[in-house]
């Protein structure tokens, strides 16, 4: 007989926000009961939580076996596939939808997402217009709209309809943080203004904007933009602080002790002797280019370079290295995150795990001689990336300990990565990641070149150049010009590497570095070595 009790003991967590919890329960439940479509839902729900779009996409299609027409599921899948840049899968699964459900408000909406995104604004705009006909919420959409605009650059746009948002729906905090990030505040103006009518005279958030947490931190996040803009650093804090505390007290997993084994893992498995032995069964190819280093390090601003060669194109964060190793390691091992399991890989795993790598990305990029992949955590695949490309060139982004650790701090990425939530959480991870670098500059076959951020800010030719050599391609003269305006920016650097290459954003960190005591106790040895 199947014991209910973990599958109510899941749906009780994930209402707290206990995700992690959650998902062990609600995957203990399903061993017991594969069938159960509720179940199934949960935890699509809460891979969704945890920012898992991957697993969210591979569970919400088992739900679709369970339940053919549930078009939930069907939108749920264009949409992730959409969030992780697959986008003709998206397309196809938007056409999917839309055939189920073509008056669906839901579908409309998704649907006109997903063909903004891959690049027919006018179909996308059409069915949001229908979306909106048939009952969907037009804040949704003008949110859909204003992120699209600001994925493009088109800051004015952006701007303009944040307005119109802020008017027509008063009491959502959405279109206050649209328009705190479609411009930077120079001065108390109109649109300051706008945002202070969040608070109260005694500085609380008014009730509309503390109904939800969603809605609260949207709300102090427009307000720690705009007091950070306008060089208010203590009420910028207060308000970072805010968006912080609700999120440390749901956290649950032991991000350090969870890294340090996966870590450790790594380094057993990827010995400079094993990655020597597999890359002889690797592929040949050299046209990905690997980008990697902590988020909020320059690694947009550096694959917006290269990109500007018309030899390149730039392929966004893509999650497929992360994706085929946990394939490849739950196929040969226990689970996905078995990576002593791939000591059993075959010889030939190596060039048909590059060739899946090469199709799943080539089948959403425009045709190129190079591409380059910017996902910031396959610092920790080098290992892998190595076995599968021999060949490949990787460089490694990396910015002042404290710069990047402020820069992170200061992102809201909710349940998705909690390692940002506290200051000491934050530095013992940077460490770890230091620590796993100077593993692979010692043991990585075929090496990799290091960029700092600052030198690229500060000395953008003499970087270009390097960058340049290294790659052996060369950089368009206009290069600099194109890595600012040219192309969609879809990760949190969308205001930032549009602006003219400027200094002041490597010493941020020191208006705030009173309040950053407990970071920089933990950063002490990494600040002792510079």
């Amino acid at each position: 007989m199947t014991d209910s009790s973990a599958f109510t003991e899941a749906q009780a967590l994930y209402s707290e926000g206990r995700f992690a919890e959650s998902a062990s329960r609600c995957r203990a439940y399903l061993s017991t009961a594969p069938g159960d479509a509720a179940a199934v839902r949960l935890y699509a729900r809460i891979a969704e939580s945890m920012g898992m779009s991957s697993e969210a996409i591979v569970v919400y299609q088992r739900l679709l076996e369970l339940l053919p027409e549930d078009n939930d599921a069907l939108n749920a899948i264009a949409w992730h596939q959409h969030q992780n840049g697959d986008l003709k899968l998206a397309v196809d699964s938007a056409k999917k939808a839309l055939a189920a459900s073509p008056r669906s408000p839901l579908t409309l909406l998704t649907s006109g997402t997903v063909f903004l995104a891959a690049g027919d604004p006018e179909r996308g705009e059409s069915l949001l217009r229908q979306a909106v006909a048939a009952g969907a919420s037009s804040l949704r959409v003008n949110e859909v709209l204003t992120q699209h605009y600001l994925t493009l650059g088109e800051f004015d746009k952006a701007l303009m309809l944040s307005r119109e948002t802020i008017k027509a729906y008063p009491d959502s905090a959405l279109g206050y943080l649209s328009l705190a990030r479609a411009k930077r505040f120079h001065e108390e103006d109109e649109d300051a203004r706008k945002l202070r009518t969040l608070i109260e005279q005694d500085g609380s958030l008014r009730a509309p904007f503390a109904n939800s947490p969603r809605d609260r931190a949207q709300a102090l996040g427009a307000l720690y933009k705009m007091a950070s803009d306008l060089g208010r650093h203590q009420a910028a804090w207060d308000y970072l602080e805010e968006i912080k505390k609700p999120l440390r007290l749901a956290a649950a997993a032991d991000v350090i002790g969870l890294n340090g084994a996966l870590y450790g893992r790594v380094t057993s498995v990827f010995t400079s002797r094993f990655m020597e032995e597999s890359r002889r069964t690797g592929s040949a190819a050299t046209d990905p280019i690997f980008v990697v280093g902590l988020p909020r390090s320059g690694t947009t601003l550096l694959e917006r370079l290269i990109s500007a060669s018309p030899r390149v194109v730039a392929a966004g964060e893509r999650t497929e290295i992360e994706d085929i190793r946990k394939v490849l390691c739950a196929r040969l091992g226990s689970d996905e995150q078995d990576i002593d399991a791939l000591t059993k890989a075959a010889p030939g795993s190596w060039n048909s795990a590059a060739a899946e790598y090469l199709m799943r990305v080539r089948r959403n990029i425009s045709p190129s001689e190079f591409f380059v992949d910017k996902m910031p955590g396959n610092f920790v695949n080098l290992g892998f990336i190595r076995c599968l490309f021999p060949r490949a060139k990787i460089i490694h982004m990396h910015r002042h300990p404290v710069a990047n650790c402020f820069s992170l701090y200061e992102q809201d990425f909710g349940a998705r990565l909690q390692y940002n939530l506290d200051q000491q959480t934050l530095g013992r991870y940077y460490l770890q990641y230091r620590d796993l670098m100077e593993y692979w500059r010692q043991n990585l076959p075929g090496g990799f070149l290091e960029i700092s951020y600052e030198d690229l800010v500060a000395d953008f030719p003499s970087t270009a150049r390097c960058v340049s050599d290294y790659l052996e391609i060369e950089l368009s003269p206009d290069a600099l010009e194109a890595s600012q305006t040219s192309g969609a920016v879809r990760t949190a650097s969308q205001f930032q590497v549009r602006q003219p290459i400027y200094t002041t954003s490597l010493h941020k960190w020191r208006d705030y570095k009173s309040y950053l005591t407990p970071l920089m106790e933990v950063l002490k040895p990494t600040l002792d070595e510079a």
